[in-house]
């Protein structure tokens, strides 16, 4: 159906930076690593490790480098024992060794659990982060790398890819958690980082629709497709030259330990806030191959929902290991209620 209450006009100012998500991870250094581990990924390296390129974005405490040598790798490690980047080190590896071909996705080259370490290689994407700011090409490598995937994993039965749960199913109980969305959306309840109007009886409607909108939320994520369900520019790398078939440009999707079920469209409207914030316009982004078919309805439902995590995540304490993760997720429900203003 068309998209009448899709976006800024092309000629909206893009937002200002407020984040630099090429610097938000806080990652030991290659010397941090015990000796063993050290030793396994200098022999997959070739022999030799000529330089290490920490990464600098994300909002994990594992490490994650470029290794730079006769053989250069992607390598992500982490102490076994760490309780919350372990399992998601542990199940990227699960999920790489059964993704199928013909998507723009590292492969995994090496896995091994060292001397309490996992330690993990992938094929290196030498590249950039799209969203600084965005750029309409930008968004159009993304979706149509989200396609592709889409498309490549459509067929594949959930098992082979080891799925547990689905967005539908994970989305009602995070909603129930939060009362709907009433704990942050309630009066008196909208948290300080949101925009002051939005705070005071001037935002009630504003909210009100916001709550009505994500109650359907439940039904508009039931989907079959398998996704990559964290999507977001510091999880893309734009290739600067052509690689596993692929041309330069090309939007390499990282990072696939939350692999659920969906609808296909999902992924890629997680990015329309930022877009929208960067002053892309989404009115001609909406007629795009993922969302030309999706009902507004739902895109609503899906948007309202995002927001009410984000601002329920964004009043959250602070976490020591990422310190960023909080400004990022207030910045994050800031986008998406300057959205939902305008489709409401």
């Amino acid at each position: 159906m068309p998209h009448d209450k899709t976006g800024a006009p092309p000629t909206a100012a893009p937002a200002r930076r407020e984040l630099d998500y090429g610097a938000t991870a806080r990652r030991p250094g290659f010397g941090a690593l015990p000796a063993a581990v050290h030793r396994t990924i200098t022999g997959w390296a070739g022999g030799r490790i000529d330089a290490v390129r920490i990464a600098g974005g994300g909002f994990t405490h594992g490490f994650a480098a470029l290794i730079e040598g006769p053989r250069p790798l992607f390598v992500k490690a982490i102490a076994v024992d760490d309780p919350f980047i372990a399992p998601a080190y542990a199940r990227e590896v699960e999920v790489l060794g059964a993704l199928p071909p013909g998507m723009a996705v590292p492969a995994l080259l090496e896995n091994a659990v060292v001397d309490g370490w996992r330690v993990f290689a992938t094929t290196p994407v030498i590249g950039r982060m799209p969203g600084a700011p965005w750029t309409l090409a930008d968004a159009r490598a993304v979706h149509d790398a989200a396609l592709l995937a889409t498309t490549v994993l459509a067929p594949v039965a959930p098992e082979t890819l080891g799925i547990r749960g689905t967005l539908a199913g994970e989305w009602t109980g995070l909603l129930a958690d939060l009362d709907g969305g009433n704990t942050v959306l309630g009066p008196g309840r909208r948290p300080g980082f949101l925009p002051g109007w939005f705070r005071t009886a001037d935002g009630d409607r504003l909210a009100a629709w916001i709550l009505e909108a994500a109650s359907r939320a439940p039904a508009a994520l039931i989907g079959t497709t398998p996704l990559n369900n964290d999507l977001r520019a510091d999880n893309v790398v734009i290739a600067g030259h052509a690689l596993g078939g692929f041309p330069a440009g090309t939007a390499w999707i990282c990072d696939w330990n939350f692999l659920t079920l969906g609808p296909a469209w999902t992924d890629w409207v997680v990015q329309w806030p930022a877009l929208h914030g960067d002053g892309l316009p989404l009115d001609r982004i909406a007629g795009w191959d993922l969302t030309a078919r999706v009902d507004d309805a739902d895109l609503d439902a899906w948007l309202a929902a995002v927001f009410i995590y984000y601002a329920a995540a964004g009043a959250r304490d602070p976490l020591a290991t990422s310190p960023d993760l909080r400004r990022h997720q207030q910045l994050c429900a800031r986008q998406a209620v300057d959205l939902l203003e305008l489709r409401a």
